[in-house]
């Protein structure tokens, strides 16, 4: 439940990110260090078009304490936890051995699939107001919009089709090298990066992040085979 931010090359810190414990935060832009998108850790990006809902701080605003934060996360964000795909490979294969236990682990599977695709489909009719992103990483997203270097703002990125939903505070920057190679064209993005975020959350991002590159390489090699295919049939 314990949410930070991570630097390279230094101990992961399982307490409140650096800026949710400077007692002088503010929501401005001069509240937080230029170097920080410097010693943010580095977070695999894909893109795809998730939904967001991006709330910027009103006007004397301050980060949230660690508790306040949990305090403020909607249900939605609590029940938003599916099984990952590792534990429903570990279902399948369990549910193959004869005798009680492949008899529970089938249960479970079947459990587990409907309970993510009643998550689905609360996360899909939460989500039919936000915006779509450009690319997404468990470090942050991007978006098609213009917003001021250093805004914060408290987010809902939802992932309906990974059952993932998520709610942290985010600060407006440029988008980084890793974004800018996704992006088709040269319009007005601003990436969002986390600066508070559940450990879970961060972790169901990176999880369905994963999938979607997985899907992505699969389709890519299905269409050089394609390809292939026909050229050697033109030739």
């Amino acid at each position: 439940m314990l949410f930070f931010t991570r630097k390279p090359d230094t101990p992961t810190n399982p307490e409140v990110s650096k800026e949710a414990a400077a007692p002088e935060a503010a929501s401005s832009a001069a509240a937080v260090p230029e170097s920080a998108e410097e010693q943010e850790e580095k977070f695999f990006s894909v893109r795809y078009s998730a939904r967001a809902v991006i709330t910027p701080f009103a006007e004397g605003d301050e980060i949230p304490s660690e508790s306040d934060f949990l305090r403020e996360v909607p249900e939605l964000f609590n029940i938003a936890s599916p099984c990952t795909p590792s534990d429903f490979v570990r279902f399948r294969r369990m549910s193959m051995v004869p005798g009680d236990t492949g008899r529970l682990a089938a249960f479970l599977l079947m459990q587990a699939e409907r309970i993510n695709g009643l998550t689905r489909y609360i996360i899909d009719e939460a989500s039919r107001d936000a915006i779509d992103t450009e690319t997404v990483s468990a470090g942050g997203f991007t978006v098609s919009d213009s917003f001021p270097r250093g805004t914060l703002a408290r987010v809902q990125l939802f992932l309906p089709e990974y059952g993932t939903a998520a709610y942290a505070i985010a600060r407006a920057e440029k988008p980084g090298d890793a974004e800018k190679a996704l992006l088709t064209d040269d319009g007005q993005f601003t990436f969002f990066r986390f600066i508070i975020i559940r450990d879970q959350d961060r972790a169901a991002i990176q999880a369905a992040v994963a999938e979607i590159e997985r899907k992505s390489l699969r389709e890519r090699k299905k269409s050089a085979a394609e390809n292939s295919q026909t050229e050697r049939g033109q030739q």
